[in-house]
C-alpha cells in the first residue's frame, strides 16, 4: 500500500469511528496519561474505562497516590489483573516526588527508567503528554501495519521491519492524532478471522486465565485484602474451595506464587503470616 493511501485510510477510519471520548485522550495531564498507559498494558479498553474513572476519583494526582497506603492502591486496582502494575504506579509516584519535585519528566530515556515502563510506554507517554512523538509499536499498531504492508505469506515479521514503515508513514503534523488513529484502525481489524499479529515475530498467545498462576495470584490478593493477614494454612483453606485454584495447592507451585508476590513487593511474610505489603 502506498504511504498516502495508508494515511488516508487511517484518518478516514478515525473520523468515522475514532474513540475521541476516552478520558485520557481529552487531556495532556502527564499523570493521567501515565496511569492510563500502565492500565492499558495487556488489558482491553472496555475493562479499563470504569477503573480509570474510579482511580482518578481516589488518586487524582501524584501526591495523593504517593501518600496512599499500598493496600488501598491495590484494593482500587482489583479487577484489572497483572497486579504488579499497581506496585509500579505506587513506586512511580514515589520517584516523581523524590527525584522530580512532583513533575513527570518528558524525555523517553528518563521515562524508561520508571518501573513497568518499556520502549512503547515511554514513547506513548512522551507523545500524548508532551507532544514529543516518534514511532512506537503496540499491539494495534503492529496489527495495522502487518495487515496493510506485508504479504499474507510473510511470517516472523520483526518489530524492526515495522518501525521502518512507521517512520515512512508518520505525518509531519498532528502526530498525537495520528497515533490515536493508527491504534484505533488496528483495533478495528481485530474482527478479522486470522489475526495479522500471529505473523509477527513477537507474537505470543495468551494462556487461559482460569486455572493459571495469574488466577491464583489474584485469588491470594483478594483473600488478603479481605482478611488482612493469613497463615499459609489459612490461605490454602480459603483457596481449596475454588476449583480453578485448587490444583496449585498441591506441590511447590503455591509457594512459588507467594514468593513471586513477595519479590514483586506486593506481599510481606512476617510472624508466619502473609499480608499485603505496606509502604516503604
Amino acid at each position: 500500500m502506498r504511504v498516502s493511501d495508508f494515511r488516508r485510510t487511517v484518518f478516514r477510519s478515525y473520523k468515522k469511528h475514532g474513540r475521541r471520548a476516552l478520558p485520557w485522550r481529552k487531556t495532556q495531564n502527564p499523570y493521567r496519561i501515565f496511569v492510563s498507559e500502565i492500565m492499558l498494558q495487556q488489558t482491553q479498553v472496555s475493562r479499563i474505562l470504569p477503573k480509570y474513572n474510579e482511580w482518578m476519583k481516589v488518586f487524582p494526582d501524584w501526591r495523593a497516590l504517593e501518600r496512599a497506603p499500598f493496600a488501598k492502591v491495590l484494593g482500587v486496582w482489583q479487577g484489572i489483573g497483572y497486579n504488579r502494575r499497581a506496585r509500579f504506579l505506587k513506586e512511580s509516584a514515589k520517584i516523581v516526588a523524590a527525584a522530580y519535585r512532583g513533575a513527570l519528566p518528558a524525555s523517553v530515556s528518563e521515562l524508561e527508567r520508571f518501573p513497568g515502563i518499556g520502549p512503547y510506554s515511554a514513547r506513548a507517554i512522551a507523545c500524548f503528554a508532551f507532544d514529543r512523538c516518534e514511532p512506537f509499536i503496540e499491539t494495534n499498531i503492529r496489527r495495522a501495519v502487518i495487515h496493510s504492508f506485508f504479504s499474507r505469506k510473510r511470517a516472523y515479521i520483526s518489530d524492526a521491519e515495522i518501525l521502518v514503515i512507521l517512520r515512512r508513514v508518520e505525518p509531519r503534523a498532528e502526530k498525537r492524532e495520528w497515533y490515536w488513529a493508527l491504534m484505533d484502525f488496528g483495533a478495528s481489524l481485530s474482527h478479522l478471522r486470522i489475526n495479522p499479529n500471529r505473523r509477527a515475530e513477537s507474537y505470543r498467545a495468551q494462556s487461559r486465565f482460569e486455572g493459571s498462576s495469574r488466577y491464583v495470584r489474584a485469588a491470594v490478593l483478594k483473600a488478603l485484602l479481605e482478611k488482612r493477614r493469613l497463615s499459609l494454612r489459612e490461605l490454602k483453606r480459603i483457596l481449596m474451595g475454588d476449583p480453578h485454584a485448587a490444583s496449585y495447592l498441591r506441590g511447590a507451585g503455591f509457594m512459588q506464587i507467594l514468593e513471586g508476590l513477595e519479590k514483586d513487593k506486593i506481599l510481606w511474610y512476617n510472624n508466619k503470616q502473609w499480608k499485603i505489603a505496606e509502604n516503604k
